[in-house]
C-alpha cells in the first residue's frame, strides 16, 4: 500500500534539514572552474564533451564524427537521426511509438539516437532496433514506484536528504533492463559508425554534458558497463524525485568530483545540430529527424493542494514543460536552416488519464498503446511543432510602403 505523508509533516521535515547532522552528505572535491575543459572520467579515453552553449550541441570533438562521416557517404539512403525527450513515465509513449512503427513494419535503423532522461533509457533500445522491442515494452511500462522506492517517503528524505528516491533501487532497475548483451550490442553498432549520444547535467558547471554511450559500450569491460548505466541513471535522475550521481574525474593530475543530474534540466531535447554537423561533413544532401516529445503540450488542468510540497512540484513541471516547448522550435529551426526533414510525434492532446502514483503501471500501458496506434493507424507526424503556423518565404520579404 502507498503510505501518504501530510503536507504538514513534509514541511516540519524539510524545515528541519539545517538542523540536521552532515553525516550522510558527502564530501566534495568538486572540478574548478579554470579545469572544466581539462576534466575526464577516471580510466577512459574521450567519451564525452562538455557543451558551453545553452541548448543544442554546437561543437563536439572530431572523434565523434571520423567514422560516422566515413560511414554516412556510403549510404543508400537519407541519413536519420532520432532524438527522443524526456518526460518521467511518459516515456511509454515513445516506447509505444517505437514497437508500432515495428509492427508497420517501415521503422528506420537510426545513424544517430540521443536521448534526455527517460529518452535516455529509451534509446538503447531504439538505437538496437526492433529486436529489442519485447524487453523495451516491459521496460517502460512496469518501472512501479516500489522498483525505484522501496521506503517511505519521509524515511528516505531525513535519511538522503537530497532526494525522495532509492538510488541504489533506480541503478539496479537500469542494470537489470540494460543488460550486458545490449551494451556489447551497441559496441559492435559503434564500430560501424551509428552513434547513440546521451545528455546529463553537470550540475556544479551549469551545463549539458553529452556523452558517447557507443563510445563506453565498445571498451567492452566491466568498468565501461558500469559507466554505461551510470549516466544512464544521472541523466534520468530528475532532481529532489532522484539523487544526483557522481563522477569520479581527473584533471591536471589530480582527483575530483563531479555532480551530474536529469539531461532535461539543460534540454528536453537535443541533437539538431550534431545531424546537420555530420550531413555537412559527409556531403549528404538529405536527412531526416524524428522527435519523440514523451509530454502532453496542451495546458492540463489539476487542482493543486496549498503546501509547499505541491507548489513546488507543479512549478517544476510547469517549468520542464514549457522549456520543452522551446526546445521543439529550437530544434525545428535548426533543421529548417540546414534543409532537414522534420518529424514530430507528440501525445495527443484528447489523452486525459491521470496518472495515480509516480509510476503508475496502469498509465504507462495506456500511453503505450496510444504511441502504438499513433505509428499503426494514427495521424502522419507532424512537421511543424505545435501552434506554428508556417509562412512562406515569399511573404516574409518587405514590401514598399504603400
Amino acid at each position: 500500500m502507498r503510505l501518504t505523508i501530510p503536507n504538514y509533516l513534509i514541511l516540519l521535515t524539510v524545515a528541519c534539514w539545517p538542523l540536521a547532522g552532515c553525516s550522510s552528505l558527502p564530501d566534495r572535491q568538486p572540478v574548478p572552474f579554470e579545469l572544466l575543459k581539462q576534466a575526464r572520467v577516471s580510466g577512459m579515453p574521450e567519451v564525452r564533451t562538455l557543451t558551453f552553449e545553452a541548448g543544442d550541441v554546437v561543437e563536439m570533438p572530431l572523434a565523434f564524427f571520423s567514422l560516422p562521416i566515413e560511414r554516412a557517404k556510403s549510404l543508400s539512403h537519407p541519413l536519420t537521426m532520432l532524438a527522443i525527450s524526456g518526460g518521467g513515465q511518459r516515456g511509454a509513449f515513445g516506447a509505444g511509438v517505437l514497437y508500432g512503427w515495428s509492427e508497420k513494419g517501415d521503422r528506420p535503423e537510426f545513424d544517430v539516437v540521443t536521448g534526455v532522461s527517460i529518452g535516455a533509457l529509451l534509446s538503447p533500445f531504439a538505437f538496437l532496433g526492433r529486436a529489442y522491442d519485447g524487453q523495451m515494452k516491459e521496460a517502460l511500462t512496469t518501472v512501479a514506484d516500489a522498483a525505484i522506492t522501496k521506503t517511505p517517503r519521509i524515511i528516505r528524505i531525513l535519511k538522503s536528504r537530497t532526494s525522495n528516491a532509492d538510488e541504489t533501487s533506480f541503478l539496479q532497475f537500469i542494470s537489470r533492463v540494460v543488460t550486458d548483451d545490449m551494451i556489447a550490442a551497441i559496441g559492435q553498432e559503434q564500430r560501424k559508425g551509428r552513434r547513440l549520444f546521451v545528455c546529463t547535467t553537470h550540475m556544479d558547471a551549469q551545463m549539458a554534458m553529452v556523452w558517447d554511450m557507443g563510445a563506453i559500450a565498445a571498451i567492452g569491460n566491466e568498468y565501461a558497463h558500469t559507466l554505461f548505466r551510470k549516466v544512464l541513471c544521472a541523466s534520468a535522475s530528475i532532481p529532489v524525485e532522484f539523487p544526483p550521481v557522481y563522477f569520479d574525474v581527473e584533471a591536471n593530475g589530480q582527483h575530483y568530483d563531479e555532480m551530474h543530474a536529469d539531461g532535461g534540466v539543460m534540454n528536453q531535447v537535443f541533437g539538431a545540430a550534431i545531424l546537420s554537423h555530420l550531413a555537412e561533413k559527409s556531403g549528404i544532401k538529405h536527412s531526416r529527424l524524428f522527435v519523440l516529445r514523451n509530454e502532453v503540450q496542451t495546458p492540463e488542468w489539476r487542482a493543486i493542494k496549498p503546501g509547499l510540497t505541491g507548489i513546488a512540484l507543479r512549478s517544476t513541471e510547469t517549468l520542464i514543460k514549457t522549456q520543452g516547448i522551446g526546445d521543439i522550435y529550437r530544434t525545428y529551426l535548426v533543421a529548417e536552416a540546414n534543409e532537414i526533414d522534420f518529424n514530430l510525434a507528440i501525445i495527443p492532446y484528447d489523452f486525459i488519464l491521470q496518472s495515480k502514483t509516480e509510476f503508475d503501471d496502469a498509465y504507462m500501458l495506456a500511453l503505450f498503446e496510444v504511441g502504438r496506434r499513433f505509428s499503426k493507424d494514427g495521424p502522419a507526424w507532424m512537421k511543424f511543432p505545435p501552434g506554428f503556423t508556417p509562412m512562406s518565404r515569399s511573404s516574409t520579404i518587405n514590401q514598399p510602403d504603400e
